[in-house]
């Protein structure tokens, strides 16, 4: 009887810190990271139009490793999408909650970006995502691409591969109490 009781306990207690962590939009968080974020197959363009990718496959991956010994951190993300100047902003993307268990590892990645901004996977987006965490943790981001000479020339004719990981820092924000 007793375990049980402990056992009821403790997840209401974790319900509410999941729920208190889902209240909470990034931008209300002490510590907030701004990731840059390049997904997707970009297929050759005119000479007149977007040159600043090149053609290629990219993908990025944002590792937040939770170091402490023990317990949960709450966070919360909200993809921006990129914009041209006189081209209308894409829809905001709403806040979605998160939490980092202790010792693991919580990845957002291009498949976290195209569900939350309801555009199909594979699709070439730019942008950023704004995590927001209640405690300082580390922050990782992983770009990988495989460019093409010839996209049409299967697997790997002309490619060429990199992988770049950028620790990111903290913007520690004062919130009001």
């Amino acid at each position: 009887m007793r375990k049980t009781l402990i056992f009821f306990v403790l997840v209401v207690l974790f319900s509410l810190l999941v729920a208190s962590a889902q209240a909470q939009p990034a931008e209300a968080r002490p510590f907030q990271y701004m990731v840059k974020f390049v997904c997707g197959w970009r297929g050759p363009a005119p000479p007149v139009e977007d040159q600043q990718v090149k053609p290629g496959n990219y993908a990025t991956a944002i590792n937040i490793y939770n170091h402490n010994r023990s317990g949960v951190v709450g966070g919360a993300a909200r993809v921006a999408l990129w914009y041209r100047t006189g081209f209308p902003p894409p829809p905001l993307v709403t806040n979605f909650a998160f939490t980092v268990v202790n010792r693991r590892v919580l990845e957002i990645d291009c498949l976290d970006v195209w569900i939350r901004s309801n555009i199909p996977p594979g699709t070439f987006l730019k942008g950023m995502v704004h995590v927001g965490l209640d405690q300082r943790l580390e922050v990782v981001a992983v770009y990988t691409s495989q460019t093409h000479d010839n996209p049409n020339a299967g697997p790997d004719p002309g490619a060429g591969h990199s992988i770049d990981v950028e620790y990111v820092k903290p913007l520690i924000v004062p919130i009001a109490p």
